[in-house]
C-alpha cells in the first residue's frame, strides 16, 4: 500500500494565485495524483471517496488536523462504544487509513475531514450504510456516501443544525439487507427509527440504546432481529412506540420497561420467543393503549393489575402459555377495541355475560381457550363488533339470534363446539361475509336467504343445514 501524504492546508504548489476548484470539478481519468494542487480541495484533503474510486484504491492524501480528527474520533468512540472500537485502538491492530475497504476507516476519515470533524451523526450513517450492505438495494432506494446524509431516502435532519443531525430514520418495505450496525444508537437525538417489512434486515438491539432517550418510536416490524430485550432500554424515557412484530426475539421482558412512563403501544407478536412472566412493571404503564404479544412463550396468568390500563384499547395474547382464569378486571377495560386471548388454558365458564360493558368492542376472539356454557345474550349490546371468533371451544345450547341483529358484524366463527337447535335466520345480515357453523352436527336450519344477500368470503355449516354457499 502507499503511505499516506500529510498535505498542509497552506502550502499548495505553483503560484499564490492559482486558483482551487470546486468539489465538483474531479479528474478521476486522469493519473488521481491528488498532491497536485488542482486535486486539493480548500480543506486540504481530496475527497476520500474520490481517492478510493481510483485504480490504487488507496486513501494517500490527507492534512494534518484530518489525522488529529481521527484520533480524537477514536478515542471518544472507545469511551461510548468500547466493545465495538476498542480493537481498534490497539497497538496489534490499529486501522490503516490508507484503506478504502474498512467502513471503520472511512466513516472516521469522511468525518474528520468535514465540518467541525466530530459528527457523530455522520459517522453513525456511514457504518449504518455499509453495515446494511453499502445500500445498494434493488427496490427503488439509493444512498450516496459522497452527499450529505440529510439527503439520503428516508431520512429527515434538524433543519435548525449546521450540520447533520439526524431526527428521523424511516425506509419501509426497500429490500433492505446486512444488519442494524450498534452504531445507529450514537444518533441521540433520532426521534423516530421505522425500518419495517425488511425481512432480510438482521441485528439485536444492542445494550447501548439506553442513551437514545429522544427516541419515541422504534419499529421494526417483519424483520430478522434475534436476540434479547436488553434491561438498557429503560433509558429510552420518551418512548412511546415499540414494535417488534415478526422477529426471533427471545428471553424475558425486562422489568425497565416500567420507566418508560411515555408508552403507549407495545407489539411484539407473531414468531418471537419471549418467556417467562408479563411483568408487573407493564401494567403500571398509565399510558399503554396497545400490547400486543401473540405467539409467545408467555406464562403465568394474567394478573388483575390488568384493570390499572384504563386507556387500553387493544390487547392479544393469543397462542402464549398463559393459565388459570381471565381476571375480573378485564372487564373493567371500557375503551378495549380488540381482545384477542385464543389458545390459552384458562378453562371453565367463560364470563361473557361481562363482556356487555366493553361496549367498544370491534374485536372479540376467544378460539381454543377451553371455554365452556352457553352463548349470553348481552353479546347483542356490543354494537360496534365486527368480528367475533369463538371456535374449538365447549359452548353449548342454541346459537342466539343476537348474532343477527349486530350492525357492522363481518366474521362470526362458531365451529367446533356443541351449539345444537334451530340457528337463527342471517338474512339481513348484509356486512356478515364470514360464517363458520361447521363442527356442531346438531344444528339444524336453512342459509339459502343469507347465502343470496350478497357475496360471501366463506361459510361453512354441517350437513343438516342448507346451505347452497357453503364449500
Amino acid at each position: 500500500a502507499l503511505g499516506i501524504l500529510l498535505v498542509d492546508k497552506g502550502d499548495d504548489e505553483g503560484d499564490g494565485n492559482q486558483e482551487v476548484p470546486d468539489k465538483e470539478v474531479h479528474d478521476l481519468d486522469g493519473p488521481c495524483d491528488f498532491t497536485k494542487p488542482y486535486h486539493v480541495y480548500p480543506n486540504g484533503i481530496a475527497n476520500i471517496w474520490d481517492q478510493c474510486s481510483c485504480p490504487n484504491r488507496t486513501i494517500s492524501v490527507i492534512s494534518p488536523d484530518t489525522k488529529e480528527r481521527y484520533n480524537l474520533l477514536l478515542e471518544r468512540l472507545n469511551e461510548l462504544l468500547p466493545g465495538r472500537q476498542r480493537r481498534y485502538l490497539s497497538d496489534s491492530q490499529p486501522l490503516d487509513m490508507a484503506d478504502c475497504d474498512d467502513p471503520n476507516n472511512l466513516a472516521l476519515l469522511d468525518v474528520a475531514t468535514t465540518g467541525n470533524g466530530t459528527n457523530l451523526d455522520r459517522f453513525a450513517m456511514i457504518m449504518i450504510y455499509y453495515h446494511m450492505d453499502s445500500g445498494m438495494w434493488n427496490d427503488g432506494i439509493y444512498w450516496d456516501n459522497r452527499s450529505s446524509s440529510c439527503t439520503w431516502q428516508g431520512v429527515v435532519c434538524d433543519q435548525n443544525a449546521d450540520e447533520d443531525i439526524i431526527t428521523e430514520l424511516r425506509v419501509v418495505e426497500k429490500s433492505l439487507s446486512g444488519s442494524l450496525a450498534t452504531e445507529f444508537t450514537l444518533l441521540t437525538n433520532l426521534e423516530t427509527l421505522v425500518l419495517n417489512r425488511n425481512n432480510n434486515l438482521r441485528g439485536t438491539i444492542p445494550p447501548e440504546v439506553g442513551r437514545m432517550s429522544n427516541l419515541k418510536t422504534f419499529h421494526c416490524e417483519f424483520c430478522s432481529f434475534r436476540g434479547t430485550i436488553p434491561t438498557e432500554i429503560g433509558g429510552m424515557t420518551s418512548l412511546t412506540s415499540f414494535k417488534f412484530p415478526l422477529n426471533f426475539m427471545e428471553g424475558t421482558f425486562p422489568t425497565e420497561v416500567g420507566r418508560l412512563k411515555n408508552l403507549s403501544t407495545i407489539n411484539f407478536g407473531r414468531t418471537n420467543r419471549l418467556s417467562g412472566t408479563l411483568p408487573a412493571e407493564l401494567f403500571q404503564l398509565e399510558h399503554l393503549r396497545n400490547l400486543e404479544v401473540r405467539e409467545n412463550r408467555f406464562t403465568g396468568t394474567l394478573p388483575t393489575a390488568v384493570g390499572l390500563l384504563s386507556n387500553l384499547r387493544r390487547l392479544t395474547l393469543d397462542e402464549n402459555l398463559l393459565s388459570g382464569t381471565f381476571p375480573s378486571e378485564l372487564w373493567g377495560l371500557t375503551n378495549l377495541v380488540q381482545l384477542q386471548v385464543s389458545h390459552l388454558d384458562v378453562g371453565g365458564t367463560f364470563p361473557l355475560e361481562q363482556v356487555k360493558g366493553l361496549a367498544q368492542l370491534h374485536d372479540l376472539v376467544l378460539h381454543q381457550c377451553d371455554c365452556n356454557g352457553t352463548l349470553p345474550t348481552e353479546i347483542g349490546t356490543l354494537t360496534k363488533l365486527r368480528v367475533l371468533g369463538m371456535n374449538n371451544n365447549a359452548f353449548i345450547g342454541p346459537v342466539i339470534s343476537e348474532f343477527t341483529t349486530l350492525p357492522d358484524l363481518r366474521q362470526l366463527s362458531l365451529s367446533s363446539n356443541n351449539l345444537s337447535g334451530e340457528i337463527p335466520n342471517f338474512g339481513q345480515s348484509s356486512l356478515l361475509t364470514l360464517l363458520n357453523l361447521w363442527g356442531n352436527p346438531e344444528l339444524v336450519g336453512d342459509l339459502t336467504e343469507f347465502c343470496s344477500s350478497g357475496t360471501k368470503e366463506r361459510v361453512l355449516a354441517d350437513s343438516k343445514i342448507a346451505c347452497p354457499c357453503c364449500g
